[in-house]
């Protein structure tokens, strides 16, 4: 796996983006399920409301230095019109392999829905936000949005953990940490760190 595309499946797992990354929640028996529910519906951490009024807004991804030239290679890959043989010149050994490796799917099939969402996402990566509302996660990623409900199951000092179900995808939860007021920082489970910056 190139770094553009471990790029690619951490920003799209953390933000939340496409069902079929989501984590699938661990198995449990009827009951049990229920009576955590249940539980969850009447009780209340202490620190989960003040969480909730923390996470409220809209905040902006922000990328590094790598992860910018990392999305970079994948937006040149998605271009109109293609890379010129010069530019692909430029690129290190495993970014022209997945540039190329882009270019041959487009070549072979220019109409592919699945690819057209591919460019969506990676052209609108970058201006990605995510809003907290009453109750509701909304991620704004170039012409999409995406979303459902989620609330806050654990806080704990910087750290918080939510419960999301988007709407198309698997319910998972997700783990937050403040980095002070203004940028939380989403990890998976490889390692991987998304931040962002609350907007005015």
């Amino acid at each position: 796996m190139t770094r553009s595309f471990r790029l690619a499946a951490a920003a799209l797992l953390t933000l939340l983006a496409t069902p079929a990354l989501a984590k699938k929640p661990a198995p449990a028996d009827p009951p049990a399920a229920e009576a955590s529910a249940s539980a969850t519906a009447t009780t209340e951490a202490p620190g989960q409301a003040a969480a909730v009024e923390r996470l409220q807004g809209t905040w902006k991804i922000v990328l590094n230095d790598e992860q910018k030239q990392e999305l970079a290679t994948l937006q040149l890959a998605f271009r109109d019109p293609p890379p010129t043989d010069d530019e692909l010149k430029n690129l290190d050994k495993k970014d022209a392999m997945l540039v190329g490796m882009v270019l041959m799917a487009r070549k072979k099939d220019p109409d592919s829905q699945q690819l057209a969402q591919m460019k969506t996402l990676m052209m609108g990566l970058a201006d990605t936000t995510l809003t907290f509302g009453d109750g509701q996660l909304t991620m704004g990623l170039g012409t999409m949005q995406l979303g459902g409900p989620y609330n806050v199951v654990k806080a704990a000092g910087d750290k918080v953990t939510i419960h999301h179900e988007p709407k198309d995808g698997k319910a998972q939860d997700i783990p937050i940490t403040f980095d002070g007021d203004d940028t939380i920082v989403l990890s998976d489970d490889k390692g991987q760190e998304t931040r962002f910056q609350r907007q005015p």
